[in-house]
């Protein structure tokens, strides 16, 4: 692959926004998302960004929205993370699927369209979102981001891709040793759909975000963070 194709965005949506797979590759999808998250990056840009945030706050309950939350593993894991203090999370998917999958880890499911979140101005401490972003369009992007800086009364949090050519040369060719061709391949294309940083800035301003910054994370991996 000639890495000039890594200029601009892709457009090509993945099997996952389609709906094109089957309930067995999505059960493995989600055990080999169980792998990504804790080797390839999520977990330790959360470290660095939502989980340092939170235990600066001394704050005797905390409010925590997890936008296109998934299947809700990251948010069980922030839940565990701070079993002794007072936190609740509450995740946001359109998919119906996902929403069970949250609830059966105990996490509360709220099937709604991220760009719309059927909640008011500032009722969350903290908002996040862990490999969502990529999925959208620009524009689309920019009304997410509007709308999880609307919620977040304190922060919120956003870790993505960065589309680099490296990353993306090795999940295509490694990620076929390791995972189903549903996960490789669109893992592949999540890179090719994925923003640069300079990109994730010029939303960010679109967006009206305050007080913006970028930070690099393991493994191609970026922390938006703003405020409203």
């Amino acid at each position: 692959m000639n890495p000039s194709r890594l200029k601009y965005r892709s457009e090509k949506l993945e099997r996952l926004d389609i709906g094109d797979f089957t309930p067995q590759e999505y059960q493995l999808w989600e055990k080999e998302m169980r792998l990504i998250h804790s080797f390839l990056g999520e977990r330790r840009a959360m470290r660095k960004s939502l989980v340092s945030e939170i235990r600066k706050n001394r704050a005797d309950y905390i409010k925590i929205l997890d936008v296109g939350a998934g299947s809700g593993e990251l948010s069980a894991r922030l839940l565990k993370e701070f079993e002794e203090r007072r936190i609740s999370v509450v995740g946001a998917d359109a998919s119906e699927r996902a929403v069970l999958s949250m609830r059966e880890k105990g996490i509360q499911g709220v099937r709604c369209d991220a760009l719309k979140l059927p909640f008011a101005d500032g009722s969350f401490d903290y908002v996040y979102s862990t490999l969502f972003l990529h999925h959208l369009s620009d524009r689309n992007a920019i009304a997410l981001i509007r709308e999880m800086k609307r919620i977040a009364r304190q922060k919120f949090f956003i870790i993505d891709l960065e589309r680099q050519f490296i990353p993306y040369l090795l999940f295509k060719t490694l990620g076929g040793l390791i995972f189903q061709p549903f996960t490789r391949d669109d893992g592949s294309l999540s890179i090719l759909r994925s923003f640069n940083r300079k990109e994730l800035e010029n939303i960010a301003v679109k967006a009206g975000v305050k007080n913006i910054c970028i930070r690099r994370s393991y493994l191609n991996r970026l922390i938006l963070s703003g405020t409203n």
